[in-house]
């Protein structure tokens, strides 16, 4: 759409910035209203709205399943066409499980060694079976 030479935003455009503020990008509700993302902004903001695009959670099951067929040696491509989604978002989705899973892992292990710390403190060994005992117990945590 052309952007509107019009200043004034008549009631209909204000209820549509309304419903699309937040649900979709400046440059998307620019493009949808024929208005200058300029002209989005100052409108959004004299109208109190947010235009903070919130992108929606995937359910966890939709997860598990692109998880599931990039586990079994499924391309993205055959994923997002299954799934009914971009390959890219499928991508990113997964990409984002994987790490989140891993930060967890890793607070999971880092709270068993801050027990196992604070039991060695109480014990009456050398530091450097210590030492020793924490770094063989951080080994068998990677595995």
């Amino acid at each position: 759409m052309v952007p509107s030479n019009s200043c004034v935003w008549t009631a209909n455009e204000e209820q549509l910035l309304k419903q699309l503020a937040g649900r979709a990008t400046v440059n998307k509700i620019s493009s949808l209203m024929g208005r200058t993302r300029q002209s989005i902004r100052s409108k959004a903001t004299k109208l109190g709205l947010s235009l903070n695009f919130k992108r929606t959670q995937w359910d966890e099951n939709v997860i598990n399943e692109i998880v599931s067929l990039r586990n079994q040696g499924m391309d993205w491509v055959s994923i997002g066409k299954q799934m009914k989604k971009s390959s890219a978002s499928c991508q990113r989705a997964y990409s984002r499980h994987i790490c989140e899973e891993r930060k967890r892992k890793l607070s999971k292990q880092n709270t068993y060694v801050d027990v196992l710390k604070s039991v060695l403190e109480k014990v009456e060994i050398l530091d450097e079976h210590k030492v020793n005992i924490l770094k063989a117990f951080r080994e068998a945590l990677e595995n």
